[in-house]
Protein backbone atom coordinates (compact mmCIF):
# COMPACT_ATOMS: atom_id res chain seq x y z
CA UNK A 1 0.00 0.00 0.00
CA UNK A 2 1.36 3.53 -0.63
CA UNK A 3 1.83 6.48 1.80
CA UNK A 4 -1.13 8.21 1.86
CA UNK A 5 -0.33 10.59 4.33
CA UNK A 6 2.89 12.64 2.55
CA UNK A 7 3.72 15.61 4.79
CA UNK A 8 5.70 18.39 3.22
CA UNK A 9 8.61 17.01 5.03
CA UNK A 10 8.41 13.60 3.13
CA UNK A 11 7.72 15.30 -0.30
CA UNK A 12 11.20 17.23 0.14
CA UNK A 13 13.21 14.50 1.36
CA UNK A 14 11.79 12.75 -2.06
CA UNK A 15 12.47 15.91 -4.04
CA UNK A 16 16.45 15.27 -2.83
CA UNK A 17 16.20 12.25 -3.74
CA UNK A 18 14.83 12.55 -6.99
CA UNK A 19 17.76 15.38 -7.58
CA UNK A 20 20.26 13.19 -6.87
CA UNK A 21 19.19 10.63 -9.29
CA UNK A 22 18.71 13.50 -12.05
CA UNK A 23 22.17 14.67 -11.36
CA UNK A 24 23.73 11.28 -12.33
CA UNK A 25 22.04 11.00 -15.49
CA UNK A 26 22.81 14.38 -16.62
CA UNK A 27 18.91 15.54 -16.30
CA UNK A 28 17.27 18.53 -14.74
CA UNK A 29 13.62 19.37 -15.02
CA UNK A 30 11.48 21.97 -13.65
CA UNK A 31 8.45 21.41 -11.74
CA UNK A 32 5.43 24.27 -11.73
CA UNK A 33 3.44 23.24 -8.54
CA UNK A 34 -0.04 24.18 -8.96
CA UNK A 35 -2.26 21.45 -6.96
CA UNK A 36 -2.34 20.26 -3.68
CA UNK A 37 1.46 20.11 -2.76
CA UNK A 38 1.27 24.04 -3.42
CA UNK A 39 -1.48 24.40 -1.06
CA UNK A 40 0.18 21.99 1.51
CA UNK A 41 3.34 24.26 1.00
CA UNK A 42 1.41 27.49 1.81
CA UNK A 43 -0.19 25.05 5.40
CA UNK A 44 -3.69 25.44 3.58
CA UNK A 45 -4.19 21.58 2.68
CA UNK A 46 -3.18 18.69 4.92
CA UNK A 47 -0.93 15.54 4.19
CA UNK A 48 -3.95 13.58 3.40
CA UNK A 49 -5.61 15.54 0.77
CA UNK A 50 -2.69 15.64 -1.16
CA UNK A 51 -1.00 12.32 -2.83
CA UNK A 52 1.30 13.88 -5.91
CA UNK A 53 3.20 17.10 -6.76
CA UNK A 54 0.72 18.55 -9.82
CA UNK A 55 3.21 20.13 -12.37
CA UNK A 56 2.35 22.44 -15.03
CA UNK A 57 5.12 21.77 -17.58
CA UNK A 58 5.55 19.94 -20.45
CA UNK A 59 5.82 15.53 -20.11
CA UNK A 60 9.07 14.51 -19.00
CA UNK A 61 11.25 12.07 -20.77
CA UNK A 62 11.63 8.56 -20.20
CA UNK A 63 14.83 8.77 -18.12
CA UNK A 64 13.45 11.97 -15.26
CA UNK A 65 10.18 8.94 -15.41
CA UNK A 66 12.21 6.52 -14.16
CA UNK A 67 14.11 8.48 -11.83
CA UNK A 68 10.43 9.59 -10.73
CA UNK A 69 9.06 5.95 -9.99
CA UNK A 70 12.45 4.68 -8.29
CA UNK A 71 11.95 7.62 -5.51
CA UNK A 72 8.46 6.05 -5.52
CA UNK A 73 9.28 3.08 -4.60
CA UNK A 74 11.47 3.67 -2.62
CA UNK A 75 9.27 6.74 0.18
CA UNK A 76 6.97 4.58 -0.40
CA UNK A 77 4.94 6.93 -3.23
CA UNK A 78 2.19 6.76 -5.86
CA UNK A 79 4.54 6.27 -8.85
CA UNK A 80 3.25 9.05 -10.30
CA UNK A 81 3.85 11.59 -7.47
CA UNK A 82 5.11 14.22 -9.83
CA UNK A 83 3.02 14.04 -12.63
CA UNK A 84 1.28 16.92 -14.78
CA UNK A 85 -1.22 14.51 -16.35
CA UNK A 86 -4.12 16.51 -14.28
CA UNK A 87 -3.86 19.64 -16.58
CA UNK A 88 -4.67 20.19 -19.91
CA UNK A 89 -2.03 18.68 -22.77
CA UNK A 90 -1.37 22.33 -23.62
CA UNK A 91 0.01 24.50 -20.95
CA UNK A 92 0.56 27.24 -22.90
CA UNK A 93 -3.12 27.66 -22.62
CA UNK A 94 -3.44 26.55 -18.71
CA UNK A 95 -1.15 29.12 -18.31
CA UNK A 96 -2.40 31.49 -20.26
CA UNK A 97 -5.86 30.97 -18.00
CA UNK A 98 -4.16 31.49 -15.15
CA UNK A 99 -2.00 33.91 -15.24
CA UNK A 100 0.71 32.67 -13.24
CA UNK A 101 3.09 33.65 -11.15
CA UNK A 102 5.59 31.72 -9.38
CA UNK A 103 7.68 31.80 -6.10
CA UNK A 104 11.15 29.80 -6.65
CA UNK A 105 11.94 27.46 -3.55
CA UNK A 106 15.33 27.19 -2.34
CA UNK A 107 15.60 23.75 -0.99
CA UNK A 108 19.17 23.04 -1.80
CA UNK A 109 17.86 21.41 -5.61
CA UNK A 110 20.59 21.06 -8.15
CA UNK A 111 18.96 19.72 -10.54
CA UNK A 112 15.20 20.80 -10.20
CA UNK A 113 13.67 24.02 -10.50
CA UNK A 114 11.06 24.24 -7.95
CA UNK A 115 8.64 26.81 -8.57
CA UNK A 116 5.24 27.20 -6.62
CA UNK A 117 1.98 28.71 -8.22
CA UNK A 118 1.70 32.14 -5.37
CA UNK A 119 -1.68 33.10 -3.63
CA UNK A 120 -3.44 34.32 -6.11
CA UNK A 121 -2.77 32.11 -8.69
CA UNK A 122 -3.98 29.08 -6.51
CA UNK A 123 -7.24 31.52 -5.91
CA UNK A 124 -8.00 32.07 -9.72
CA UNK A 125 -7.42 28.11 -10.12
CA UNK A 126 -9.92 27.13 -7.15
CA UNK A 127 -11.93 29.73 -8.45
CA UNK A 128 -12.12 27.80 -11.71
CA UNK A 129 -12.46 24.73 -10.16
CA UNK A 130 -14.53 25.69 -7.69
CA UNK A 131 -17.34 26.85 -10.18
CA UNK A 132 -17.59 23.98 -11.84
CA UNK A 133 -17.32 21.41 -9.12
CA UNK A 134 -21.09 20.74 -9.65
CA UNK A 135 -19.91 19.11 -12.83
CA UNK A 136 -16.65 17.31 -12.30
CA UNK A 137 -17.70 15.72 -8.57
CA UNK A 138 -14.45 17.17 -6.95
CA UNK A 139 -15.71 18.27 -3.32
CA UNK A 140 -12.40 19.26 -2.11
CA UNK A 141 -11.99 22.63 -4.43
CA UNK A 142 -14.23 24.81 -2.74
CA UNK A 143 -12.85 23.98 0.86
CA UNK A 144 -9.67 24.88 -0.46
CA UNK A 145 -10.94 28.18 -2.16
CA UNK A 146 -12.14 29.16 0.99
CA UNK A 147 -9.06 28.46 3.02
CA UNK A 148 -7.43 30.53 0.03
CA UNK A 149 -9.64 33.31 0.90
CA UNK A 150 -9.10 33.39 4.29
CA UNK A 151 -5.03 32.91 4.25
CA UNK A 152 -5.20 36.36 1.75
CA UNK A 153 -7.01 37.78 4.61
CA UNK A 154 -10.68 37.80 3.44
CA UNK A 155 -13.07 37.60 6.57
CA UNK A 156 -17.26 38.14 4.80
CA UNK A 157 -18.00 37.97 1.41
CA UNK A 158 -17.43 41.45 0.73
CA UNK A 159 -13.89 41.17 1.03
CA UNK A 160 -13.93 38.22 -1.14
CA UNK A 161 -15.87 40.07 -3.81
CA UNK A 162 -13.26 42.95 -2.89
CA UNK A 163 -9.95 40.65 -3.48
CA UNK A 164 -11.29 39.04 -6.43
CA UNK A 165 -12.08 42.34 -7.87
CA UNK A 166 -8.17 42.96 -7.39
CA UNK A 167 -7.18 40.57 -9.45
CA UNK A 168 -9.28 41.88 -12.31
CA UNK A 169 -11.93 39.20 -12.04
CA UNK A 170 -15.93 39.67 -11.64
CA UNK A 171 -16.96 36.96 -9.39
CA UNK A 172 -20.34 37.20 -9.91
CA UNK A 173 -20.00 37.30 -13.41
CA UNK A 174 -17.03 34.97 -14.09
CA UNK A 175 -17.91 32.32 -11.11
CA UNK A 176 -21.47 32.34 -10.52
CA UNK A 177 -21.55 29.05 -8.67
CA UNK A 178 -18.79 30.05 -6.53
CA UNK A 179 -20.04 33.31 -6.18
CA UNK A 180 -23.22 32.08 -4.76
CA UNK A 181 -21.73 29.12 -2.63
CA UNK A 182 -19.31 31.91 -1.01
CA UNK A 183 -22.11 34.27 -0.17
CA UNK A 184 -24.12 31.48 1.71
CA UNK A 185 -20.99 30.09 3.37
CA UNK A 186 -19.94 33.65 4.63
CA UNK A 187 -23.99 34.09 5.64
CA UNK A 188 -23.96 31.21 7.67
Amino acid sequence: MKNNRITLMIFRSALLELDKKLGLIGETIIIKAIGGFALLYYGIRISEYTADIDTLTEHYNQNVLRCIEEVANEFNLPNDWVNNDNVLDDTDTVESILDPFWNNVNWGLKNIELLIADLDTLLRSKLISADDSNLTGRVQDFPDLIEILKKVGCTNFEDCVRYVRYLDLDLQIEFPNAYNRLNKYFIL
